[in-house]
């Protein structure tokens, strides 16, 4: 029976699927693989997070991050347990670029690492343009 564990820390509520009997959601698992693909394993088992619910998250640590305007849209890429995130953005008129990013690249980093427990190797940032 798959257990869902809730993450309080977030702003939205979303939720991933821990896997304990492999021969009963083995179909649940390949289908997973094929169409979403973050998974990693610890002391209860495997763990499978749809892209959906890490590209949320990305959405929105970078809509609540200070400076942030817009956020209009993100990817991501997974291999080997670890993660490349990619986030396009409108900054707020009057903001210093550099602070904020840095700002929005460390709080990336460690939500998308909490959430996952995978490992973020990059965080690839496009300011788009200055909104008032």
């Amino acid at each position: 029976m798959p257990r869902i564990l809730p993450f309080p820390h977030l702003s939205h509520t979303l939720a991933i699927r821990i896997i304990y009997n492999k021969k009963s959601c083995m179909s649940i698992v390949l289908w997973y693989n094929y169409v979403v693909a973050p998974k990693t394993s610890n002391l209860y088992g495997k763990i499978i997070i749809s892209k959906k619910a890490i590209k949320q998250v990305v959405m929105a640590v970078a809509a609540d991050c200070y400076g942030v305007a817009s956020v209009r849209g993100s990817s991501m890429a997974c291999e080997n347990n670890r993660i490349d995130v990619s986030v396009s953005l409108h900054l707020k008129f009057g903001v210093t670029i550099d602070p904020v990013i840095e700002s929005l690249r460390r709080a990336l980093k460690y939500n998308v690492e909490t959430f996952t427990g995978m490992t973020v190797e990059c965080v690839n940032i496009d300011v788009l343009g200055i909104k008032n």
